[in-house]
């Protein structure tokens, strides 16, 4: 899942992972729509954590969260 405020012209650093994700690794990405509420600004962007739990399609889904740090190989996750 990416942020619709993103930047994806041709020459932005979130289109190239995006690109190399999707195509060398098959990977999904889905636009979401980050909901802010008004007056809460502490936890704002923290809402779109939560829409990893709505994609019930999936038999698994792998969701990190941008300050995690990958120690290992996780090839098992995706087997």
């Amino acid at each position: 899942m990416y942020p619709q405020h993103w930047n994806l012209d041709s020459s932005s650093i979130e289109r190239h992972w995006l690109r190399k994700a999707r195509e060398e690794y098959g990977v999904k990405v889905i636009l979401i729509q980050v909901q802010h509420f008004e007056g809460e600004h502490t936890w704002a962007d923290s809402f779109a954590k939560l829409l990893a739990l709505n994609q019930t399609q999936y038999e698994r889904v792998i969701s990190l969260d941008s300050d995690a740090d990958v120690l290992e190989h996780m090839v098992e996750l995706f087997l």
